[in-house]
Formats: C-alpha cells, structure tokens, sequence
C-alpha cells in the first residue's frame, strides 16, 4: 500500500487544528502516536518529489494550520499542542519551528553524527536545528527546518509554497522567501521531534555533500544570504596553504569533537568526531561547489512529477 499510516492508539474524536502533511516514498509505511493525531488532520503524501508532496498536502489540508514534517518524525511530549497553542494565543506568527532531534535508542554512530549536526563548532548558525538551544525566541530563519515546521496557510499561499526545482534545498528557500515576504518567524527548543540519523560514514557524507549541492544551487537566487556557507569550499583553496588559518580550523575541529564528546559523556565520541566534522565540511563543500556549477548550467535538482504518481492518505482525529 503506498504510504500506508499506522496509529498507535485510538484518538477521541475532536475538531482537527493543524493539519500534519507528510511527505514519503511509495511504499512507506508512516507510523504515528495516538498523541500526534487527537488534534489533527493527517495527509501522507506518496511521491518522488517532496515539494510537489507538500504542496499537494497543503492544497487538499482542511485546516489553517500546516504543520510539515518528514516521514520518520515522531512530536516529543507536548510539542504539537504547544506549537498549535502558541500560533493560535498570537496571529501574527507566521511560521514556528524547533529543533530535530536523534531518535531515542540510537546507535552509537546516529547519536554521534546528530550531536555532530547540533555543535555550534560545527554547523555554526544551524545547530538549532539539531539540538534544543536557548530560550523560545523570534527567528532569522536559519533555526528553523521543514522536518518540523508550522506555517500559517496565508503565509504558505503569499509565497507560493514550495519550490518544485529543489530538494533538497527546498526547505530553506521556503524559509528564505518567508523572511523576505515580512513574515514573522518564531523557533521553541520545546517543539521538538524525534526522528533517525544516518548510521554509516558514507551514507552521512552523502547526506552533507547534496546539502551542500542544494546550497549552491540556491546562491544565484539569494546570494546575500549564502555568503557564510561558502566557507566550506574555501575550505578546498586553504588546505593545500597551511598556515595559521589551517591551525585555527584545527582548532575548531578540536572544539567541535569535545563539544560531541561532552554531550555523548564518551571519551571515544571524540576521537570519533575528530575526523567526521572536517570530512563533513569538505563533503559540504564540494557539494556546494558542484551545485552552483550546476545551477549555472541551467539545471535543476528536481522535477515535477506527473500527477497520476502522487497519492494522498488521509485521516482525521
């Protein structure tokens, strides 16, 4: 069954608030909480291109609120009600957000390359996206991802949904075009999700290499914005020059595998995400290189697909 939905639990019947749009591949099986659906309507959306998946979702959702997530996410505690709660005690928010976080009974690797993604030595302005940081706060934006994202339809609708060029990549052109349209923006560390982390090296290089794809090919439409990830692929000019910049990232690095081994409370955490922080960096970078290569050629990192391919399970709490 294409994008089957399995709830633990029967939800007592009430109003839906927010709509959950989940975009997956055919096939997958999305298994929610009975607490993830007693205010909500669910839409899983089955597909190959997840913006078009979500922007299906959010045209057929019956409700003001969108609530976007991917398909292995799972709310922590209260987060859904929080996050409804928070939208509907002030209208002016357009869009909140909180952290991913590593799944509970992860392996030693997952939990080491998300407590990687959520060092600031590391990710710089990204780690909220990876780890509960600070108080409840306005947001620039670079806080939020569209794992675990709350939008305003008006909001969704002034500025046109999802790009159907990009994934990855989709998320933050969304966040940037919503910055842009005026839009007030809002990240809580206490609207959280759980979800899996790469388990392997390689498969976690990947997933930082197409980000970096992603971020390359988004420079041309917003370059003011993009400067500081350019520092990964002036990562590939400094290393063959040495010097006091290549000690200094050193450095950096260091920092960043004692952060992970503090949080991880394993002296071996750090020995381990010595090396992974700069192969990171420079898988990043190279992808980053080859996306605005590539979008300066004129292609793109994904199509529409046709209408037939895309199905919507729904179901109401």
């Amino acid at each position: 069954m294409k994008g089957a939905l399995r709830v633990a639990g029967k939800a007592g019947p009430m109003p839906a608030q927010v709509t959950l749009i989940i975009a997956c591949k055919p096939g997958t099986t999305v298994a929610l909480r009975e607490a993830d659906v007693a205010l909500a309507e669910v839409l899983v959306v089955s597909g190959h291109n997840v913006s078009q998946q979500r922007n299906l979702g959010a045209a057929q959702a019956a409700t003001e609120l969108l609530w976007f997530l991917d398909d292995d996410a799972h709310f922590c505690a209260d987060s859904l009600r929080t996050g409804v709660q928070l939208m509907q005690s002030d209208p002016t928010w357009a869009a909140v957000g909180g952290p991913s976080l590593t799944r509970s009974g992860a392996g030693f690797w997952e939990r080491l390359f998300g407590s990687v993604m959520g060092s600031w030595f590391a990710t710089l302005t990204t780690c909220p996206r990876h780890r509960a940081v600070g108080l409840p706060r306005p947001a620039s934006g670079q806080e939020l991802i569209t794992c675990n994202l709350l939008v305003r339809r008006q909001w969704f609708e002034k500025i046109g949904g999802f790009d159907l060029s990009l994934h990855p990549g989709e998320d933050v052109d969304f966040v940037l075009r919503l910055r842009e349209a005026g839009a007030r923006l809002y990240y809580h560390p206490g609207i959280a999700v759980e979800r899996s982390r790469r388990s392997h090296l390689g498969s976690f290089l990947w997933q930082y290499f197409r980000y970096g794809l992603a971020r390359g090919a988004l420079f041309f439409h917003r370059p003011g914005a993009q400067l500081l990830f350019l520092l990964p692929l002036l990562l590939w000019l400094w290393l063959p020059l040495g010097g006091w910049v290549m000690k200094f990232y050193g450095l950096v690095c260091l920092l960043a595998a004692l952060e992970v081994g503090a949080r991880l409370a394993r002296w071996s955490a750090v020995l381990a995400a010595l090396p992974v922080v700069p192969a990171m960096h420079l898988s990043y970078g190279l992808g980053l290189g080859l996306g605005l290569i590539y979008k300066r050629l004129g292609f793109s990192l994904s199509r529409p697909r046709p209408a037939e391919q895309l199905r919507v399970t729904r179901h109401s709490g």
